[in-house]
């Protein structure tokens, strides 16, 4: 059996990289981490704003730039009717008085959905339906663009002309439009 002597030698090993194949790797690495970065900003950038308050001036900044708007999340499942009541006003002829209590279960703000009310007859059929936007139940010192805070309730009292209606029933749903 043959054996050959390995000779040792001083000498560093040498690296069979090039270095400067290397630099342009890294900027472009870095270049498309900052793109993803910005590009996860902008598509999450409602649960972003939401879920860390103080970074929202600059997801708004970085919109300004875009084009977009940072608007306040829209959860219905986090956001409900407590109660609500429709009676009928006893000082005025075929005026109906709404009375609902929004409570946001969220630990966020959220943006005031849209309601739905619907008057029934004796046998729940619909008799009118009516779209209640913010503006419409929101007393005029409060402002839509505020939302309702985290885990607030909110109060509304609306009064309503049902005209030659008698409705008997009531319904009333909550949601945000697309």
């Amino acid at each position: 059996m043959d054996t050959q002597a390995v000779e040792a030698t001083n000498e560093p090993l040498r690296r069979t990289s090039i270095k400067y194949a290397s630099w342009p790797w890294i900027t472009g690495i870095a270049v498309m981490v900052i793109l993803l970065i910005a590009q996860s900003a902008y598509f999450f950038r409602v649960e972003l704003a939401a879920r860390l308050p103080a970074i929202k001036p600059t997801l708004v900044g970085y919109c300004e730039v875009l084009g977009c708007d940072v608007p306040l999340p829209r959860n219905a499942e986090l956001i409900g009717i407590e109660s609500s009541s429709l009676n009928a006003d006893a000082d005025h002829e075929n005026q109906v008085n709404l009375d609902a209590l929004l409570r946001n279960r969220a630990s966020y703000t959220l943006a005031f959905p849209v309601l739905s009310l619907t008057l029934n007859d004796l046998h729940d059929k619909p008799l009118a339906r009516r779209t209640i936007l913010p503006s419409d139940y929101l007393p005029p010192d409060e402002k839509e663009a505020r939302g309702v805070a985290a885990n607030h309730e909110v109060s509304i009292q609306l009064h309503m002309d049902t005209a030659e209606l008698r409705p008997i029933g009531y319904r009333l749903e909550l949601y945000y439009p697309q």
